[in-house]
């Protein structure tokens, strides 16, 4: 488990990296179009096109990095008033079927990203691929991270975060 650990340290490091990444080019095209638009009244296309690229990738990403943390959105207030055995047994059921609909998410979005190989995104040289990429790519991260968490949990018997940082 201590590799485990390492390896999910490193892919968490760097992906917030390239959340920081994403951020500043984000703002970067953001701040370029506002000035394109208003003070030189010429907006540019492929700045907001390019931006929301980058906002998807942002999406996909920072919800991988949500479920590595294990801060997936989820509604626990009847949950918490059950015994801690019943909990870690809906916990793992959870994780179980998560996994399998994501595993799904990725299968289908794959699909869905060689369809968008065909279209073009106006005012940019990318196809729709650059967006449904971080579908497949943000929906297969999130399955690997609950599939850890899942090996985790059957393992230890308890609630685990693969949060290093607790």
């Amino acid at each position: 488990m201590v590799l485990l650990d390492l390896v999910t340290t490193w892919i968490k490091k760097l992906l917030r990296l390239y959340i920081i990444f994403l951020l500043a080019a984000l703002l970067g095209l953001t701040f370029v179009q506002v000035l394109a638009r208003y003070v030189m009244q010429n907006p540019f296309t492929a700045t907001d096109q390019l931006a929301r690229i980058a906002l998807v990738w942002l999406t996909f990403m920072g919800a991988a990095v949500a479920m590595l943390e294990n801060k997936n959105v989820r509604i626990d207030t009847l949950e918490r008033l059950l015994p801690k055995g019943v909990r870690h047994f809906l916990s793992v059921g959870f994780d179980i079927v998560l996994v399998a609909l994501l595993a799904i998410l990725t299968v289908k979005g794959y699909e869905v990203y060689q369809v968008g190989a065909f279209q073009t995104i106006v005012g940019t040289p990318f196809s729709y691929q650059a967006i449904f990429s971080a579908l497949v790519v943000g929906v297969a991260l999130m399955g690997l991270f609950v599939l850890i968490r899942l090996i985790k949990k059957l393992r230890y018997g308890s609630q685990v975060s693969l949060n290093t940082e607790d």
